[in-house]
């Protein structure tokens, strides 16, 4: 049985409301990736930013503990491990908010090592007083490697937030202009369905009203 005119339109119209619906899901869900995406490089941005930062505080750190125990200066670093920006960000950071887990593995990895770089240094620093050769070995052997090591794996993380900075931009890209293209097919194929619409009432409609009237 053929349609009627009126089913004709109704199908047109409803073809152009699911165009639209669907262009108006795969955009939500290309703008919820886009801000993932977003989420994601800041977060990781600024962990790259922090273990750049705690590498150069740890180097500054040691020197100034190799300075104290060969040269006699006041050492005015931390002793404490949880308060420096290192300590902050390993003992109270949410895991949940690291969004990776090779990261995560690092930080439990660097919490002995980074507890016993800073309580070595009172240990060499009251060895210091008593036979500053044997403590300049503690501090060779033990802390400054220990830092060495400390660093070693601060430069495995920024390594891993570069590459999650770079795949997140890749993919913000492809979200991007996966948006772009689904908008323009859904304004084409709406405007093509639309002239079509309007040209079959013109041939269904509007011209047999005009034979008629005429």
């Amino acid at each position: 049985m053929k349609h009627t005119i009126k089913k004709e339109i109704w199908i047109r119209i409803a073809f152009i409301f699911l165009v639209v619906i669907a262009s108006g899901i795969i955009t939500t869900f290309s703008m919820n990736s886009i801000k993932k995406y977003t989420e994601s490089t800041k977060q990781a941005t600024k962990i790259n930013s922090l273990v750049l930062k705690a590498e150069k505080a740890h180097c500054v750190w040691v020197e100034n503990l190799s300075s104290a125990i060969t040269m006699g200066t006041e050492f005015t670093g931390s002793m404490d491990y949880e308060t420096c920006a290192l300590g902050q960000w390993l003992y109270n950071t949410d895991p949940s908010e690291i969004g990776s887990d090779r990261i995560l593995s690092l930080m439990e990895e660097i919490k002995p090592l980074h507890q016993a770089v800073h309580e070595s240094a009172k240990t060499v620093l009251d060895l210091n007083k008593k036979s500053p050769e044997q403590a300049k070995q503690l501090y060779l052997n033990t802390t400054k490697a220990n830092v060495s090591e400390l660093i070693s794996i601060l430069d495995e993380i920024s390594s891993i937030t570069d590459e999650q900075v770079l795949s997140n931009e890749d993919a913000l890209i492809n979200s991007v202009t996966v948006t772009e293209l689904i908008s323009i097919a859904s304004i084409i194929i709406i405007l093509i369905v639309c002239i079509l619409l309007v040209i079959y009432v013109i041939k269904s409609i509007v011209h047999p009203i005009q034979e008629i009237t005429l």
